[in-house]
């Protein structure tokens, strides 16, 4: 977010894209990008949006009942060892 505002001010004080991108370590199309995306939208526009992500493998009803087991232990869920 900070890297995204300072390309705001910076375009703001005259300063070109490259020399911006640069300095901020990114390339001229991200800069282009945060710049369209603030015009558009303002500060929302800003926000980073992510993605959703992957779909948990162990659902959220099973969350308690494996916590448990951790807690217990291996003995207590009829194992001799922990390997």
């Amino acid at each position: 977010m900070r890297e995204r505002c300072q390309s705001v001010l910076m375009t703001a004080r005259g300063r070109p894209q490259q020399q911006i991108a640069e300095d901020l370590g990114t390339t001229t199309r991200n800069i282009q990008r945060f710049l369209a995306r603030y015009r558009a939208e303002g500060m929302e526009g800003l926000k980073i949006q992510w993605a959703p992500g992957k779909t948990p493998l162990i659902p959220k009803e099973l969350a308690p009942t494996i916590l448990d087991w951790i807690r217990q232990g291996p003995r207590a869920c009829g194992l001799k060892r922990a390997n």
